[in-house]
């Protein structure tokens, strides 16, 4: 009966602080995609079906940028109160070592970060995909747009492309030192990697300042990178939730050190760069494997919290 209302207790404890922490991040999150979003809305030249991609994807960012910070600090700070208002010496108390109460709490945040994370690979939809598929859906909707609007113009929210109606063309700017312009027709993905253009026009300026036109009547362009979708997909996944059910061990030196502002410090600057790994990692299209670092970093924050609880009991010792 003990055991089981103890369970409960700490299921409670977890959810509370932790939902507290995700709400708060992610209404930060909405409310950043929303201002970034909001030209786009009002945009006549802007069809929605093109924006909701974009959408999809800063949404799906906002929930992993709660679930890496505001789970692990809105959980710990919930734990923090506990320890002031005498709830965890009660437990100790009782029986329960602190152990046991970490391995309870890191079953439960794992459950919590695994549900979440597949909520947001559902949400990203082809963005785990190689960025050619990303690009196909653009311009397919862009494509939707102008099947009802002839004579007008569909922009596109990447890297600045136009598609022109009338002539059924993608205009844009290609990166680079030099100016460098293109109108493509019929983009068509023909593997994960390959992008397939139809007619095509290019424009490039020389090292001479001297412009040189392209005409072309089919263009396949390869080298995009492209790792597998669900191995990339469920490794992300898998990756953040372990990384969310390691955080559950700082219970071990907030038990036990006099100040827990060490502790929460420590927690915070985990999470932080637990994100800029992420965002390394999806930048570089690193293997899928490279996704364990998100837990190891978790296990490397709550060692260096014990180390910091063992140095400020020995400084106090003294």
């Amino acid at each position: 009966m003990l055991k089981w209302a103890t369970l409960k207790w700490v299921a409670g404890r977890d959810v509370q602080g932790a939902s507290w922490g995700f709400g708060l991040v992610t209404c930060l999150g909405v409310f950043a995609a929303w201002v970034r979003l909001l030209p786009w809305m009002f945009a006549r030249d802007m069809p929605s079906a093109v924006i909701w991609p974009f959408a999809r994807v800063l949404l799906a960012s906002g929930l992993e940028l709660a679930l890496q910070v505001g789970v692990p600090l809105g959980w710990l700070v919930g734990w923090i109160l506990a320890v002031e208002r005498g709830e965890l010496r009660a437990l100790g108390a009782l029986g329960l070592r602190p152990s046991g109460l970490a391995w309870r709490s890191a079953v439960g945040l794992s459950a919590l970060a695994l549900c979440v994370a597949c909520a947001t690979r559902l949400l990203s939809g082809p963005v785990d995909s190689a960025p050619s598929r990303v690009l196909s859906e653009f311009v397919t909707a862009g494509q939707r747009f102008c099947d009802g609007h002839p004579g007008e113009v569909a922009r596109i929210p990447v890297g600045g492309l136009v598609e022109h109606c009338d002539s059924r063309r993608v205009v844009g700017r290609i990166p680079g030192s030099r100016p460098a312009w293109f109108a493509i027709s019929d983009p068509r993905q023909v593997s994960s990697s390959e992008f397939e253009l139809g007619a095509s026009e290019w424009l490039v300026q020389s090292a001479d300042d001297r412009w040189i036109h392209v005409d072309v009547g089919r263009v396949r362009v390869r080298g995009f990178v492209a790792p597998k979708a669900m191995v990339r997909g469920w490794g992300r996944t898998l990756g953040l939730a372990a990384s969310g059910g390691l955080m559950a061990w700082f219970l071990l030196p907030l038990l036990h050190t006099l100040r827990s502002r060490g502790v929460l410090v420590v927690c915070a600057l985990t999470s932080v760069l637990g994100v800029v790994v992420l965002k390394e990692v999806d930048r570089r299209a690193l293997p899928s494997i490279a996704y364990g670092l998100l837990p190891i970093l978790a296990c490397l924050g709550w060692i260096s919290a014990l180390l910091l609880d063992r140095l400020q009991t020995r400084l106090l010792s003294r």
